[in-house]
């Protein structure tokens, strides 16, 4: 593991019953390195990656897949550990890391974040977008201007501590 680990029972409790994410592990050509070289090789890069620090990442290699095993505080962390493995020739990982957000904000100053951002942020200024946050879990509906708004939008909401997960309902203006 790199970074942090949890220093409490309470903590190895949260991360046993984090969020369900889907798991998806890609098959490693016959002939390639050993699954534990393979596993050490990829185990070893991630630690050298500034975004993935406080952060408790295993890769585990069993049958010739790959999957992430562990636990990250923010979502956008779990995203950048996936992204990291296709500059190291893996492809549609599988990733079981589980965010889990110990010691962030509670919903109320996540919300507060998100109607912030959404305030600085001009193409959402005059817009009627709903907002709810709830164990960690930000929602937002309303109209959008641009579908590409989206994509961008989800990854800066990622970036606040405590986010866990991000549900947007676009209703497109025609």
């Amino acid at each position: 593991m790199t970074g942090l680990r949890p220093s409490s029972s309470l903590k190895w409790m949260l991360l046993a019953l984090g969020l369900a994410v889907g798991t998806t592990a890609v098959a490693i050509p016959a002939g390639a390195e050993s699954g534990d070289a393979l596993a050490s090789r990829i185990q070893a890069e991630l630690a050298t990656r500034p975004e993935l620090v406080d952060t408790g990442i295993r890769v585990v290699v069993r049958d010739g897949r790959v999957v992430l095993q562990g636990w990250v505080p923010r979502l956008q962390q779990r995203e950048a550990a996936e992204q990291s493995l296709s500059t190291l020739g893996v492809s549609d990982v599988g990733n079981e890391l589980q965010v889990v957000s110990f010691g962030c904000p509670g919903d109320v100053v996540i919300k507060d974040r998100v109607r912030a951002l959404l305030k600085l942020d001009g193409r959402f200024v005059d817009t009627s977008l709903q907002l709810s946050v709830s164990g960690g879990i930000v929602e937002l509906r309303g109209l959008f201007e641009d579908p590409e708004d989206i994509p961008a939008l989800k990854q800066r909401i990622a970036a606040i501590p405590g986010v866990l997960y991000i549900r947007i309902e676009p209703l497109l203006v025609s």
